[in-house]
């Protein structure tokens, strides 16, 4: 079996969840945690000027109803809920980002939602760790490129700030990372 069918045997027995079931999940965990009903996070919202009744909370917690980003934003901070945690898959399970090609785990997920491109990497070869260090070095910079470039287009300066910040980190780890592989890397 070669090594791609083995990963496409792999991405199949993954427990993966469409990303409104994550949410549904989390939503419904949160408005827990907080202590409150199904009712009286309505009503909540519906005093901040966004109508949404008892029974659409229970069919969006149930998967049975999508929500939109605008709702999910408001139910986000109408909770007082990290939106990254509202997204994050429970432990063990993965949300697929692209139908039966791309499912990440919490972490995955806490780097797609920050820096795009999710980077999936199967244990390398002990003879190749140099190259996938470096590759991953590349491909780190380029996605902080791409967020700096974002940034700059939509003059978010604390994004400017935060994209210089996060290359001039990866080039300090990869410079500690070279010093320390036997080969230079």
């Amino acid at each position: 079996m070669s090594a791609e069918e083995r990963k496409r045997e792999r991405f199949a027995t993954l427990e993966r969840l469409r990303p409104s079931q994550v949410f549904a999940r989390r939503l419904r965990e949160t408005r827990r945690a907080r202590g409150m009903t199904q009712a009286e996070l309505a009503r909540n919202l519906a005093d901040r000027g966004i109508p949404m009744s008892k029974a659409a909370l229970l069919r969006i917690e149930r998967g049975e109803r999508g929500l939109s980003l605008d709702e999910s934003l408001a139910l986000t901070a109408a909770l007082n809920a990290v939106p990254a945690y509202m997204l994050t898959p429970p432990e063990g399970t993965y949300v697929e980002l692209l139908k039966d090609t791309l499912a990440v785990d919490g972490a995955g997920i806490r780097e797609f939602l920050h820096q795009g491109l999710p980077w999936h990497l199967d244990p390398p070869p002990p003879e190749a760790v140099d190259d996938v260090q470096r590759e991953r070095f590349q491909l780190n910079l380029a996605r902080h490129a791409l967020a700096m470039v974002d940034a700059v287009r939509g003059k978010d300066n604390a994004g400017v700030r935060e994209a210089g910040e996060a290359i001039v980190a990866e080039v300090r780890r990869r410079e500690s990372e070279r010093a320390s592989s036997p080969t230079g890397g």
